[in-house]
């Protein structure tokens, strides 16, 4: 009877590993702009982050493959794509590799990237960086992106964990025509943006809160917070948008539990 027991616990845990942390799904998300353009109504950006070095089938197919089908108009990555200094970055660039669609790739720099992974032998900036590039990737580590002739412009910012960083220097100059959205891992970073005259922020770090409690949401944080306030989801205060997605992978190998692994598509509406 013991080992009959044990067996199914091993079923139930391997079933629970399964879907928590391989089974991929397509969050979609609308986002209400205030003067939002007409031209930008419907506007589709794929959003996700911390992928944290894992993968998704082989040489992250499957995950590429998502993205490609729901064909966006533009594809933001807000940080910690890497894990760590043991992580050369290669399922990183696999998954650029691999991508198919002739959408903008608009990516910044999460904690993960700036904290050590540049000191492994594995790994150097420049190198990842000319990958990055090569794959048609640009960088927004404190500056910006316009999209041709649409009146919409992203700014990016590196991650830092100086509370007293100025937060448009960080992220580049806003354009006063357009719409501005700004790609920061860190969710607690909205209220600055905010004020700051961003209309919408892109977010990770949080993932999600690990486990999902009904009713309450995330219930801790990596900055060891207890049910964080920005977690996951759309958010509307200080006259804009923040829009968290739980990511991809874990820094971790910690158990999480009704928070599946994301990719987020999100569309711009007036209102």
């Amino acid at each position: 009877m013991k080992k009959l027991t044990f067996a199914a616990c091993a079923v139930m845990l391997a079933i629970h590993h399964a879907v928590e942390h391989e089974a991929l799904k397509l969050v979609e998300q609308e986002v209400r702009l205030r003067n939002l353009p007409p031209e930008l109504v419907g506007f589709r950006i794929a959003h996700i982050s911390d992928l944290h070095g894992k993968r998704f089938g082989k040489e992250n197919h499957r995950l590429a493959r998502l993205i490609d089908s729901i064909r966006p108009d533009v594809l933001c990555m807000t940080g910690d794509m890497v894990n760590g200094k043991r992580d050369d970055g290669s399922a990183f660039i696999e998954l650029l590799a691999n991508l198919k669609g002739k959408y903008p790739r608009l990516y910044v720099s999460g904690n993960h990237e700036v904290r050590n992974i540049w000191l492994n032998e594995k790994a150097n900036r420049e190198g990842f960086l000319s990958a990055l590039m090569k794959y048609g990737t640009t960088v927004l580590d404190g500056t910006s992106y316009s999209s041709e002739g649409l009146p919409v412009s992203f700014h990016g910012m590196k991650d830092s964990r100086d509370k007293h960083v100025d937060i448009e220097e960080g992220l580049g100059a806003k354009d006063k025509e357009d719409i501005n959205i700004a790609l920061i891992h860190r969710p607690s970073r909205f209220e600055q943006a905010a004020k700051a005259g961003y209309d919408l922020i892109l977010s990770g770090h949080l993932h999600g809160g690990v486990v999902r409690i009904p009713f309450a949401g995330g219930l801790l944080s990596p900055d060891k917070a207890i049910f964080p306030k920005y977690d996951k989801g759309v958010f509307h205060d200080f006259g804009s948008a923040l829009c968290v997605t739980s990511g991809l992978g874990n820094g971790r190998a910690y158990p999480k539990l009704m928070n599946r692994p994301e990719v987020v598509l999100i569309r711009l509406v007036s209102g």
